[in-house]
């Protein structure tokens, strides 16, 4: 079957609204009754007709049509953003409709964006093609999905994104014009009416189609740094009225708002503001404290004026505005940025995850990087000001097992790591990431379980924990790794890892030492200790039975064999196939790299934090990296944790200088370019101590044998002065009051 169009309505006529409404006048010229006016054409020209099957690109006045209203009603949000906000003074905000209840976009994209609205979406790539063709089809799925998922800009008011798509959208209908025939006295079938003038149409609508994405995708990000550049001074932050905004209000939320807020972000509030009092300041206060010691370690100097940059996810307000007060009140500058609490269809994301990979061609690479220097350079002096980074995440979220397939665009690693290269160099030109540091915490997403309440209250506690115990006993650790040629390591209970970490020596270890004790600075919760391994000399097995997910995604008995510090041979079972398992890897974990090395060795000493996630029966798949590498030893393959800050003097807790801050391949070498040093990928792998058999340091004997020292065993810590990284209860006399101030 055709497609038939309705008597009253000619196909032609998209042809003739795009180009009229495309280069209609200024945005701010239209009202938003001729925005709505012009959307409901589009509506009528998209639904007039049905796919026919037969894979012969007619649907493509369809997708036009579809792009075409979801810019109207992003301009009309805009419109109604710039008419409302001209009415408010200050922080005063007006009373009225939310945005969810004016704007059809966000009931488009709830349309869209559900899991049986997404299997005839645009935006799948699978739909796309079984539509547009296997060629073409992936091209326009991933404009689709770049339109689509900018509606954060309409909320938020920026205008150059819309004179963007609008431009990138006519210069598809230019496209279009010049391939196919546009007579509307005689053609009333959409078939008719698209049929190529010659047998190349589909090469030369691909063509069109990546020269607009490749445009598209290259000019959003440019516009984004513009965006940086002018609303990201902590002098004028607009933010911060927000996040008052937010706490104060609550679930009474106005209108005005860049955003509405989503139900969990409301739970997430509530549970915040109904803590006991004090609670929100002591959390506050020790995560500023932290900051301030991760400052020191790094040997950097925090003075009045500064700016400490606060990245946090909606619903976490309550908290962010005593942080940002506690900042203001010392005399530093807050900058706050504020991150959706709702992921998207996960599928979506995971189909369009090389999208940007696929057009990041040299000439995308060196457009993005003139202005990305631009931007930059003015930026500096601000970048200059801010010290680091509190970033406050959640751990609990829904996982999402994606489905496989191989409808894409595809992955040309040399483009994405040409662009990952140039960026980088641009960055630590301007930025230099060793002039400043970092603290991370993590709460509970409503989603985490039945309960919440209580899993808020012991996280806030784990937050708490008192200093000096794990100080103790991580130093006590060291005292007996500092003088290890390396550790060895062996699984349990269906692990068959067994596999030696060579390490890295110092001269003066009462000055020096080649372990890193993190307690409550870099991370919350403490603690671990971590080193650079010796490459030469690291051999063996890590298995990680059942599951373990990477940025949300899912690892089935994950298994690395190391040779000499480098990744030699990797499996999961995934798959029936271990050849498919093996490209599911190397596509996702290794980024398509190759000859990794391990990066990074750590011992985690959280034994409270594993079991509270025991009590609880949070399965590991909703835990944060932040939060598993505190459950056992882990070992990272990538770059060391010190990348791009090896020359940064860094000390410990106890005052003793931090070595073995970079291996053979990223040693500083002024001949050898980043590209040849860094991998720009560091993937913490942990095998929690349910699955760990031993944990053993082997110390040079001086007649070419090893004294073996266990320091864990079975799971549990057997060094003499390290028992207290065995407590597991809140309930333990040295954690005396720690949850019932919360």
């Amino acid at each position: 079957m055709d497609y038939q169009l309705d008597s009253q309505v000619q196909m032609p006529a998209i042809m003739k609204i795009l180009p009229a409404f495309f280069n209609n006048s200024p945005l701010k010229a239209m009202d938003r009754a001729a925005l709505m006016e012009m959307a409901e054409e589009f509506s009528v020209c998209a639904g007039d007709f049905t796919y026919s099957g037969k894979n012969d690109h007619s649907d493509f006045t369809g997708i036009l049509a579809h792009c075409a209203k979801m810019v109207c009603l992003m301009l009309e949000d805009v419109v109604f953003w710039e008419t409302m906000a001209s009415q408010v003074e200050g922080t005063e905000w007006v009373h009225g409709d939310t945005f969810e209840e004016k704007s059809d976009l966000i009931r488009i994209r709830k349309e869209n964006y559900g899991w049986k609205g997404y299997d005839c979406s645009y935006t799948n790539p699978r739909f796309s093609s079984s539509v547009f063709g296997s060629e073409t089809g992936p091209f326009l799925s991933a404009m689709y999905y770049t339109l689509q998922n900018s509606h954060w800009s309409a909320l938020k008011g920026r205008m150059g994104h819309f004179r963007l798509y609008r431009e990138v959208l006519n210069d598809l209908v230019m496209g279009l014009e010049d391939l196919v025939s546009i007579d509307s006295s005689k053609n009333t079938d959409a078939g008719q009416l698209l049929s190529p003038v010659s047998e190349n149409w589909p090469s030369v609508l691909n063509e069109i189609v990546r020269n607009c994405l490749s445009n598209l995708q290259r000019s959003a990000m440019l516009l984004n740094l513009e965006d940086m550049d002018s609303n990201h001074d902590p002098e004028s932050n607009r933010e911060r009225a927000l996040i008052r905004d937010f706490a104060e209000l609550g679930e009474k939320i106005l209108s005005l708002r860049p955003f509405t807020p989503h139900s969990e972000a409301i739970l997430v509030q509530k549970a915040l503001s109904s803590l006991a009092s004090g609670a929100l300041e002591k959390t506050a206060s020790e995560l500023f404290s932290g900051f301030r010691r991760s400052v020191v370690n790094a040997s950097l100097t925090l003075e009045k004026g500064d700016t400490i940059h606060v990245n946090y996810v909606e619903g976490m307000e309550p908290i962010i505005s005593v942080l940002a007060g506690l900042i203001e009140g010392m005399g530093y500058n807050f900058l706050g940025t504020c991150s959706s609490i709702v992921k998207d269809n996960h599928q979506e994301s995971y189909d369009h995850r090389c999208d940007f990979h696929f057009v990041m061609d040299e000439a995308f690479t060196d457009t993005y990087g003139e202005s990305m220097e631009k931007a930059y350079s003015r930026l500096q002096p601000l970048m200059k000001r801010c010290k680091g980074t509190i970033l406050i995440e959640f751990f609990g979220e829904d996982t999402y097992n994606p489905e496989q397939h191989d409808v894409r665009l595809p992955f040309i690693s040399e483009n994405f790591t040409g662009f990952q290269n140039r960026s980088m160099e641009i960055a630590r030109k301007y930025n230099p990431v060793d002039e400043a540091t970092f603290t991370v915490a993590a709460l509970p997403h409503p989603h985490t379980g039945p309960d919440a309440e209580i899993l808020l209250k012991k996280s806030m506690g784990l937050i708490a924990l008192p200093l000096k115990p794990w100080e103790d006993a991580q130093q006590r650790l060291l005292s007996v790794l500092d003088y290890a040629d390396s550790v060895h390591v062996t699984g349990r209970n269906g692990s068959t890892t067994d596999i030696t970490v060579a390490l890295q020596r110092v001269d003066d270890p009462a000055r020096q030492t080649p372990f890193c004790s993190v307690l409550a600075d870099l991370n919350f919760p403490l603690g671990e200790v971590f080193t650079s391994p010796k490459l030469t000399g690291t051999n063996g097995v890590l298995h990680v039975p059942g599951e373990l997910y990477v940025a949300g995604l899912p690892y089935r008995d994950l298994t690395l064999t190391y040779k000499d510090g480098i990744i030699v041979d990797y499996s999961c079972s995934n798959f029936d196939s271990a050849e498919d398992g093996r490209a599911y890897l190397e596509e996702n974990l290794f980024n398509k790299k190759t000859g990794i090395p391990m990066g990074e060795f750590a011992i985690g000493t959280n034994r409270i934090l594993d079991q509270m996630v025991k009590d609880h029966n949070i399965p590991s798949s909703k835990l944060s990296v932040l939060l598993i590498e505190k459950m056992g030893p882990h070992f990272a393959f990538g770059d060391t944790c010190y990348l791009m800050r090896e020359t940064r003097t860094i000390l410990n807790p106890d005052g003793r200088e931090v070595l073995a801050k970079y291996n053979d391949i990223s040693m500083p070498n002024p001949d050898k370019p980043d590209s040849e040093r860094y991998f720009l990928i560091h993937v913490d792998v942990t095998l929690p101590y349910d699955y760990t058999g031993e944990i053993a340091a082997l110390l040079p004997a001086g007649d070419g044998s090893h004294e073996r020292v266990t320091i864990v065993r079975d799971g549990v810590f057997v060094l003499p002065g390290t028992e207290v990284l065995n407590t597991v209860s809140f309930d333990d006399p040295i954690l005396e009051g720690t949850i019932s101030m919360f």
